[in-house]
């Protein structure tokens, strides 16, 4: 008797951390079934996706906050962030707040707080135009459409998660292509004015005696911002990227770039790279953008 009393004990706590087990949501980026994978261009299309956030109810909702958030080492370096999305309370999928912040320029990060058990969750999901989502539901849709300039250069991915007791799965996602006209890879006139370039933050020389005092940058940066550009895709043959005289622009963003304590970490994102045969070179003592059609520029 003692040994079947022993057994339906033992079980009965199995089934019990079983339970708890199963509320403990942790989560996870992965793709497991896209159920929409078009190009579409953002002039035309302003949402392709077509969810609905009332079709995704969270299953739990808040019933009462935890005591303290469980704070990591990682979870840490965003305390502030994270802190004040928590005092606002749920935001998201019935008992969760979801704290966003910058990480460079068009570059966020995003956590997930669990407000029934003070659990933190760094997610995977860094956005170029921020994410959407809603308390009263379990659908997150990162780069939103609604977002995306119409005029926006670069390929952006909009995709949709859902939040279940598996993780945060990935549910759909479609391709916004740049508009099909392609600006003339090179300088204006408004832009350059003598020897110098204007850029979003001010001016620099673009004087030069020799190919190597010549650089290639983004003008359309705003260089008072911490990381910028960190997370943007470097394509010289876009007409945002000019050539200037490198020390000159090197000594103004130093100028007005917030200093390493004030930016603190920097963001995780890399920096990708799509190889061109655009070059800055030293002509008649300017610094210009030109095409080598014989070679592809290779990053140092």
């Amino acid at each position: 008797m003692k040994l079947l009393i022993t057994f339906v004990v033992i079980l009965v706590l199995a089934l019990g951390g079983i339970a708890y087990y199963n509320t403990q949501i942790a989560p996870r980026n992965i793709p497991i079934n896209t159920i929409t994978d078009t190009n579409a261009n953002v002039a035309e299309l302003r949402d392709c996706l077509n969810l609905k956030f009332s079709d995704f109810k969270p299953t739990e909702n808040l019933i009462s906050p935890a005591a303290e958030i469980k704070w990591t080492a990682e979870s840490k370096e965003f305390k502030t962030a994270i802190s004040e999305a928590v005092a606002k309370g749920v935001n998201f999928s019935g008992q969760y707040a979801i704290a966003e912040w910058g990480c460079g320029t068009a570059c966020q990060e995003h956590a997930l707080v669990n407000l029934q058990t003070g659990d933190i969750t760094m997610l995977e999901l860094t956005s170029t135009y921020g994410i959407k989502f809603q308390s009263d539901s379990s659908l997150i849709i990162v780069n939103p459409t609604a977002n995306i300039p119409v005029d926006k250069k670069q390929k952006v991915v909009t995709t949709a998660y859902v939040l279940d007791q598996s993780g945060l799965n990935k549910l759909a996602a479609c391709d916004i292509m740049p508009l099909a006209e392609q600006a003339d890879p090179t300088v204006s006139k408004d832009d350059q004015t003598g020897d110098t370039i204007t850029l979003k933050n001010g001016s620099v020389s673009a004087s030069c005696s020799q190919d190597n005092e010549c650089t290639l940058i983004n003008k359309n940066l705003d260089l008072t911002q911490c990381f910028a550009g960190a997370c943007l895709i470097i394509d010289f043959s876009l007409p945002e990227y000019v050539a200037v005289n490198s020390q000159s622009y090197t000594d103004f963003r130093q100028s007005i770039a917030p200093n390493k304590e004030t930016c603190g970490v920097e963001p995780k994102c890399p920096t990708g790279f799509k190889l061109t045969a655009f070059l800055a070179r030293c002509v008649d003592s300017l610094c210009q953008k030109t095409e080598d059609t014989a070679n592809s520029y290779q990053p140092n």
